[in-house]
């Protein structure tokens, strides 16, 4: 991302301006052509766009870009898993496709490795009005039109937690993940062209290069509402050939990665009036948030005092 593609933003339609004045290509190349804009808004400039189960794993010198793994959440990640679907059986299904499991738990409030982004520009610019104190932020990515063909992969990394139990060597670690259900329909193909574990832990390694963008299915209102998508973030790899593994470390995606076409900062001082101008657009914490009962009554109480003034 160029410095260019940086701006500050004073209102609703300065922010709707600069989206529309992107382009949709890296360099004009044909292959992502084809490319959607998705979003996400976060209160604080001070936030690294990571999971958050990769929040407390890593530690970052300060001045620098150097960080180090330290023991946190994502240490636990198969415990905090485990526990949540053998507590909470009929919320916390089994029987989900990793992806949609991730998904349910992140809605709950569990920390996993998917960090979410949104198709509604507006519902990301509301998020970065949060933390009213600090600057905030909206990034704008160019999710791939044709994501879909490494869908299997997805899904094994979602299933990490369950496939390091095994091994977090990732000759081992492919060769499980192409054995299991999620990989039906493109073993035969998979095996074809890569017969070999360390050629297939090489494939694994190649996709997980990309910024895996993926999708849920919508069992809650929330995500409906929020027009709700992910990145997907697996384990940094470190090794080569025969001993590629996975590493104890999710690092941040580089805010000035490739994959973002541009990023907009929200002043402090903007935020209020940004969040009164969304408010008339239907964008509040009640019409994000449909299933959240308190935060619709909150709604409620906001929206009556606002007419009364």
């Amino acid at each position: 991302m160029s410095s260019e593609a940086k701006v500050e933003v004073e209102d609703v339609a300065s922010y709707i301006k600069y989206i529309n004045g992107l382009s949709p290509t890296i360099n004009g190349e044909a292959k992502t052509y084809e490319s959607t804009f998705v979003f996400r808004g976060q209160g604080s400039t001070k936030f690294d766009l990571v999971p958050s189960i990769g929040r407390d794993s890593y530690w970052r010198k300060p001045g620098s870009n150097t960080i180090s793994p330290i023991t946190g959440s994502l240490t636990h990640e198969a415990d905090i898993i485990e526990t949540a679907c053998r507590i909470l059986p009929n919320v916390f299904k089994r029987d989900l496709l990793p992806i949609d499991l991730l998904a349910c738990l992140q809605h709950y409030g569990v920390p996993t490795r998917l960090l979410d982004v949104t198709s509604n520009a507006l519902a990301a610019l509301y998020f970065a009005c949060g933390n009213p104190d600090d600057v905030g932020e909206v990034f704008i990515f160019r999710r791939p039109g044709g994501d879909k063909r490494e869908y299997p992969i997805c899904q094994a990394i979602a299933d990490s937690w369950h496939l390091f139990m095994n091994s977090k060597l990732l000759s081992r670690f492919a060769s499980l993940a192409i054995s299991r259900p999620y990989f039906d329909y493109q073993r035969d193909l998979v095996l074809s062209i890569y017969p070999e574990p360390t050629d297939q832990a090489k494939w694994f390694k190649k996709c997980c290069e990309d910024t895996l963008f993926v999708y849920g299915t919508r069992y809650l209102d929330r995500q409906a509402a929020q027009s709700g998508q992910y990145i997907l973030f697996p384990n940094d790899i470190r090794g080569k050939d025969s001993s590629l593994s996975f590493d104890d470390l999710i690092s941040p995606l580089p805010k000035d990665s490739p994959v973002i076409a541009g990023r907009c900062i929200v002043p402090s001082d903007r935020k209020a009036s940004i969040l009164n101008e969304l408010s008339k657009l239907g964008i509040t914490e009640a019409s994000l948030f449909p299933d959240s009962i308190e935060k619709r009554c909150a709604g409620i109480v906001s929206e009556i005092k606002r007419h009364r003034h």
